[in-house]
């Protein structure tokens, strides 16, 4: 089955259809790595470097927000997306790491664009169907992501696969740079599990392995430093401080500061303020 354990939190849905007009405008900053297939129309996305490619009718592209940033519709289109992510196993058969054997046969990454076989436009056409309809279960994604991946092997060579997805599966994927950058939009290590699309354990062990540190106690010492150093600016009220830092309340935000420090945000802010006077 698809390794995507939420742990509690809300199933994702990995697939998504949409009808673009001609002008529109995307954007993939700040979003997953997705697979992006053009099922009609025409679509020319933007590279950091200010490159711009077209995927046009029966095209596909594995967009990687840290290589694309944006896009445009240039005719009326219709597109269907998968949310793709490094941890990702197809009922346990084809995880994405295996890959990384072939990528290290590339020496520079260049974004590319496939064609669609027969087989592959007609599949991808009916899930588009499906979505459209609503025609869809909770084991939906699971089912047409393993038939998605079956044709990927059948339709492309492994080098091929690894070039489509070398910003992800590659030992360059830089995970740390994940957890620096996203650390304070959750709550807990569930959530950040699920916002790295893998399982519970998945992301403990890669965390582990990369920040070498369990996740909790990583995110409770970030949490206190961040707190410190926000405490420092006077014009941003507790509350505004509960709400950054996700706490249900001030009083919540009190009881941490109390338990992890000894002393209320207003103590610590203070205690802050003086030192800052005596080393001025």
């Amino acid at each position: 089955m698809v390794d995507r354990n939420m742990c509690g939190a809300e199933r994702l849905r990995l697939f998504s259809s949409k009808e673009l007009k001609a002008g529109e405008s995307l954007s993939f900053v700040d979003k997953d790595s997705l697979l992006f297939f053009v099922l009609s129309g025409e679509v020319v996305v933007v590279a950091h470097n200010a490159d711009c490619k077209r995927i046009r009718c029966n095209q596909f592209a594995f967009i990687c927000p840290k290589y694309i940033y944006a896009g445009k519709v240039i005719e009326d289109a219709r597109i269907l997306t998968i949310d793709i992510f490094p941890s990702l196993q197809v009922h346990g058969l084809y995880p994405l790491d295996s890959l990384r054997g072939e990528c290290s046969h590339i020496t520079k990454y260049r974004f590319q664009i496939y064609e669609m076989g027969h087989v592959f436009e007609l599949f991808l056409n009916y899930v588009y169907s499906c979505l459209e309809y609503d025609i869809v279960c909770n084991s939906f994604d699971e089912w047409k992501l393993g038939e998605l991946f079956l044709l990927l092997q059948k339709c492309y060579t492994q080098m091929e696969l690894a070039s489509l997805f070398y910003p992800i599966v590659s030992k360059t994927f830089d995970f740390k740079t994940f957890v620096l950058s996203n650390y304070r939009r959750v709550k807990s290590v569930n959530e950040f599990a699920a916002l790295a699309h893998c399982s519970l354990s998945t992301f403990k062990r890669r965390f582990i392995e990369e920040m070498h540190e369990v996740p909790g106690k990583w995110l409770t010492d970030k949490k206190m430093v961040d707190i410190l150093d926000e405490l420092k600016n006077e014009n941003k009220s507790f509350v505004e401080l509960s709400e950054d830092f996700h706490f249900s309340s001030r009083a919540h935000f009190s009881t941490f500061c109390k338990k992890h420090f000894g002393k209320t945000p207003q103590m610590l802010r203070a205690e802050l303020r003086a030192n800052y006077k005596y080393i001025k």
